[in-house]
């Protein structure tokens, strides 16, 4: 078995995300895939920018919906307990680096099955900015004490994916 990395960070529920957006934009004409990969805070600004508590309850609102869905409807895909062992066995370190509340992220890793895989859960919400600023893949690093050098990324939007390129 070959093995070239020390980290691996993981950060894949934005499907779900857009599910829930789709369900509450259905009736207006907004693009809802334009708002995956960005934090609460600045999705409230786009949505409502005359009533910026309003897009924050909208977004609490999505959150909520989010957690049903999930609850409901989140199984592992084919091949990840394979892909979790592997990595095990491999010795590399790992952690969930999202912006997701923490309410979401626990549901999420609990439904995978991934309570006990991840050694860190690093929350953007935690950090002087969230993704797709550096700070959140940083304290990743630090965190686990692994260079940006051993580092793969896994993520979901190309803005996350440039993100983990130019910092990991």
């Amino acid at each position: 078995m070959v093995c070239i990395q020390s980290l691996i960070l993981f950060d894949r529920c934005n499907l779900i995300h857009l599910i829930a957006f789709q369900e509450l934009l259905q009736e207006t004409w907004k693009n809802c895939e334009s708002y995956t990969g960005k934090h609460n805070s600045e999705i409230a600004r786009v949505l409502f920018p005359d009533d910026v508590s309003r897009g924050l309850k909208f977004c609490d609102e999505k959150e909520a919906l989010y957690r049903k869905i999930v609850a409901e409807k989140t199984k592992p895909l084919d091949g990840l307990i394979k892909l979790t062992k592997w990595i095990e066995d491999c010795g590399l370190k790992r952690a969930a680096v999202t912006n997701a509340p923490k309410e979401n992220a626990e549901l999420m890793i609990s439904k995978l099955g991934l309570t006990d895989f991840f050694q860190a859960v690093i929350l953007g919400s935690e950090c002087e900015h969230p993704k797709p600023h550096p700070g959140p893949y940083l304290k990743a690093l630090e965190v686990l004490n692994v260079s940006k050098e051993h580092t793969l990324v896994f993520e979901h939007s190309i803005s996350r994916i440039k993100a983990g390129v130019d910092h990991c």
